[in-house]
């Protein structure tokens, strides 16, 4: 039962309210436009809508007529929600400081990832293993938030300080032309594998050294979980819900993100650092395949799912 496929289709939402009432007893809705009918659609139904909220527009766009249109639209609809999940406390937060009414609506239910529904199965990395070259690689969006134009400039100064290494690419995106020219301004172009956005992290991630990314904000960070399961230390800025995700020196490297005009240096220090110390990437990655497991579990997020599923119903334990 998707949301109309249409951006006015006010006769689609009709025609799923009438399909939902007496068949189930709230919608789940994900992501901004699927809220918006899912909402309007569970109210004709007369049963509640519970939204999770992945993003915050404010955080993900750059300033523009288009994210103030979003956010007028998103606040209309997060208002009417019967609950709220925000994936992390970092998204509870800021989603309080901006629309301090919602605050009352708001349970935080810690994000997961597919993949650890099989955990045993997952093939571990091994970052420790020497082969003189530092083999990296992120998961993302070619889109500005993800700050791959601050990423480069840190992997261009790896270069400079003789630093041997390559990044593997994983991720699609409107701005794919202009990051390709800038990699080639910078002369690190031939170290980037571009592997679109049906690469399997499976194929891929094992065989790297260490995850890194430059992201400007992040409601939680699959791929960054996703990596850590895989045994591979993270490096990041210390932003948004990567601080919850990510242990700060037991499970990878948070550098801070202010100012942003120097964030590629500190990136480069860690990883010129891990080049020449493959036992803190080990150590590291161990970790994190740990804490992935223990702390974001499939099965917590479902027990947490349901609770809120059961304290809008009214339903008893």
């Amino acid at each position: 039962y998707g949301a109309p496929r249409r951006k006015l289709a006010l006769g689609e939402a009709v025609s799923l309210s009438q399909q939902w009432s007496g068949r189930f007893d709230l919608v789940h809705a994900h992501g901004a436009r699927a809220a918006f009918w899912a909402v309007h659609a569970a109210r004709l139904a007369r049963m509640p809508a519970v939204i999770s909220v992945h993003e915050l527009r404010w955080l993900t766009y750059p300033p523009s007529l288009r994210r103030a249109l979003w956010l007028m639209l998103e606040r209309w609809t997060l208002r009417r929600a019967g609950r709220l999940i925000a994936v992390s406390e970092t998204a509870r937060g800021e989603l309080a400081a901006r629309w301090p009414e919602l605050e009352h609506l708001t349970t935080v239910v810690h994000g997961s990832a597919p993949l650890l529904l099989a955990a045993d199965s997952i093939l571990q990395a091994c970052p420790s293993r020497e082969e003189g070259l530092l083999r990296l690689v992120t998961v993302g969006s070619l889109i500005w938030v993800k700050g791959y134009d601050i990423l480069f400039p840190a992997l261009a100064e790896l270069s400079r300080r003789g630093v041997p290494w390559t990044l593997d690419i994983i991720g699609h995106g409107s701005f794919e032309a202009r990051l390709r020219a800038q990699a080639d301004r910078l002369g690190i172009g031939n170290r980037l594998r571009w592997l679109g956005r049906d690469a399997a992290l499976a194929d891929v991630l094992p065989h790297a050294h260490a995850f890194v990314t430059a992201t400007r904000s992040e409601m939680f960070g699959i791929a960054v979980l996703e990596a850590m399961a895989y045994g591979l230390p993270v490096l990041a800025p210390a932003v948004g819900s990567l601080c919850e995700v990510v242990a700060d020196g037991q499970s990878g490297c948070l550098v801070p993100s202010d100012p942003v005009a120097t964030l590629p240096t500190r990136l480069a220090d860690v990883l010129t650092t891990w080049a020449a110390h493959p036992e803190e990437r080990g150590r590291l990655g161990a970790r994190g395949a740990i804490r992935a497991r223990a702390e974001f579990s499939p099965s917590a997020l479902a027990a947490g799912v349901t609770a809120v599923y059961r304290d809008v119903l009214g339903v008893r334990r």
